[in-house]
């Protein structure tokens, strides 16, 4: 069975996997607030932790040295990273693997990356995620892109996948593209909850080709970040994990390649943990529930009642 091993006060590992925080998980916070607010939040597995954050899109905060010199003052113990479209102004700027910066029509994103690169360099050049853009540049020109962006940052810079989506035709959001992604000498970032939304609308692979895929991607050497959280199948939403899923034991059993660090995007403010009843019957890979006062390991004050709006079939941990 595995086993969870609590090794400090804000620190839980699942086979020595830590699983750290992102300000996703608290969007439209700043960023200050939403690293306060991580301090004191647990998932399911339990404590997230501070040992990494991401910074990303999902926030009223402003990506600038100044914003992130104060962050690290504050944080002391924590490495900052950057996340896709990190904001810089209020406008709103989707920068992904589709951009070429090299183009001469492309100004705004070679003004754009800079203002990132200054950024990155300061945090000490840690590893950066981007997602992979439309399917409207073949996938050949958006590994191309990628290198370029990677040779200007001169840090690791991963590509994340994503999923079939009606509104966007998106580039790698198909088993077959994911597949040609253990091919490509390129970093990437793999997010389980992308995964799951493909796997639901598949209707050609079963599920043991899925979590063979989903081995395959975990242990390569050039997965250097996975994301981690839970929707309906339909939609990206970034719920909380509230009960392990059919990819869960995969992932738990997955040997990660050294330097790939594991980051939670579960939205804290859209509900709370579930108590210990609402959990599924235990198996070999069940997800240990801390002990969390009242079963809410939130910061928010929330209640375990149906807080969100949503309907209480939608509030249920999405088991499959």
């Amino acid at each position: 069975m595995t086993q969870l091993k609590e090794i400090n006060s804000r620190n839980f590992v699942l086979n020595e996997k830590v699983i750290n925080g992102t300000t996703a998980c608290f969007p439209g916070k700043p960023f200050m607030q939403a690293l306060k607010m991580l301090k004191t939040t647990s998932e399911i597995y339990g404590q997230i932790s501070s040992a990494h954050v991401q910074l990303c899109p999902q926030t009223v905060s402003r990506v600038s040295i100044k914003c992130v010199d104060q962050l690290m003052k504050e944080f002391a113990h924590t490495q900052l990273r950057l996340h896709a479209n990190v904001k810089r102004s209020d406008a709103v700027e989707l920068f992904d693997c589709s951009r070429d910066i090299k183009s001469r029509d492309s100004v705004q994103w070679q003004s754009y990356i800079k203002d990132i690169k200054e950024v990155n360099d300061y945090l000490g050049r840690p590893d950066y995620s981007i997602h992979a853009g439309r399917q409207s540049v073949a996938l050949p020109k958006m590994y191309d892109n990628l290198r370029k962006i990677q040779d200007y940052m001169k840090c690791r810079v991963a590509v994340e996948g994503l999923y079939p989506s009606g509104r966007t035709p998106w580039n790698l959001s198909t088993f077959e593209q994911y597949e040609q992604l253990l091919k490509q000498d390129v970093f990437f970032a793999l997010d389980l909850s992308h995964v799951h939304i493909m796997y639901k609308q598949d209707k050609n692979k079963d599920i043991s080709q899925w979590r063979e895929l989903i081995k395959s991607l975990l242990e390569h050497k050039n997965c250097i970040e996975v994301h981690l959280s839970d929707n309906n199948g339909l939609e990206d939403i970034h719920r909380p994990l509230k009960a392990e899923t059919w990819w869960w034991s995969v992932f738990v059993e997955a040997k990660l390649a050294p330097g790939c660090t594991i980051f939670t995007e579960g939205n804290q403010l859209r509900s709370t943990l579930p108590t210990l009843e609402r959990l599924p019957t235990p198996s070999a890979h069940r997800i240990r529930h801390p002990s969390v006062e009242s079963g809410n390991g939130n910061s928010t004050g929330n209640s375990t009642g149906n807080s969100t709006g949503k309907s209480d079939r939608e509030n249920k941990p999405y088991i499959q």
